[in-house]
């Protein structure tokens, strides 16, 4: 019962805070009121719409709640983050302080996540579907819990798993002079779009227990790149972080999830 509900309110999580929000908004809510407040409303409609196939006072409440608190968190984070000073900013640089505030927010974030799944099912409070969403999925030809589980599995491999592996890189990006006077990774943008496809496929494939075709997705991965993973030892290293982080999150989304 409680993880039937946790994933429907990571999945509105998921939504309101990765899919619903862009870069742009992530960046002036820091620093505007009202884009905050825009955040706040969005991640609240995320909450509710996932809900309504599920639809009962409690869902309800909750996800007001959530939606109030998530609002809450996000205003003491832009509150901490002006008032930094100059000594703070210079002992940690910037990636490194944005890496470190995403984790906490995010932390927190999924605590009140979990503490609101736990005290309604404590209360006996599970997710039942309406006959809206049972027809929806025997259309479908799936189970209402597997079709929760896929969707969430799917959205979190790709836009999230995007930009924690993003942040991650920050700290380990070669710098040009590294990468022999070669500013560009590849195509503009090719290299997120590959992790995303890498992601799915080990997704796909360990659900299917095709563990070996999991080695071929990375063995195809690493031929594109092999010239240069051969002749440059920082690019290797920046790759191998790469590949290896992309990989345990998908792996670890398969095993937490299913």
């Amino acid at each position: 019962m409680f993880k039937n509900l946790i994933l429907l309110f990571l999945l509105g999580h998921i939504l309101g805070d990765f899919y619903f929000q862009t870069s742009r908004m992530a960046e002036r809510k820091m620093k505007e009121i009202k884009v905050l407040i825009l955040h706040g409303a969005l991640y609240l409609l995320s909450c509710v719409l996932v809900i309504l196939p599920f639809f009962s006072l409690p869902f309800l409440c909750a996800s007001v709640l959530l939606g109030f608190s998530h609002f809450g968190v996000d205003f003491i984070k832009s509150k901490l983050a002006s008032k930094q000073t100059e000594s703070e900013k210079s002992r940690n640089p910037q990636s490194m302080r944005e890496a470190k505030m995403f984790v906490i927010d995010q932390l927190v974030h999924l605590g009140f996540l979990a503490a609101a799944a736990y005290l309604l099912a404590l209360n006996g409070i599970n997710a039942v579907p309406s006959g809206f969403a049972l027809t929806f999925c025997s259309i479908l030809g799936v189970a209402q819990d597997d079709l929760v589980k896929w969707t969430v599995s799917i959205l979190l491999v790709i836009e999230p798993a995007s930009i924690v592996t993003r942040k991650i890189f920050k700290f380990f990006r070669p710098i040009e002079s590294q990468l022999n006077g070669k500013d560009d990774m590849g195509l503009g943008g090719a290299g997120a779009y590959i992790g995303i496809i890498e992601r799915l496929f080990i997704l796909i494939f360990l659900l299917f227990a095709q563990y070996l075709a999991i080695g071929l997705v990375l063995t195809a991965k690493t031929l594109a790149r092999y010239d240069r993973l051969s002749k440059e030892q920082t690019f290797a290293e920046y790759y191998l972080i790469g590949t290896l982080s992309s990989m345990l999150f998908a792996t670890a989304v398969y095993f937490l999830i299913f």
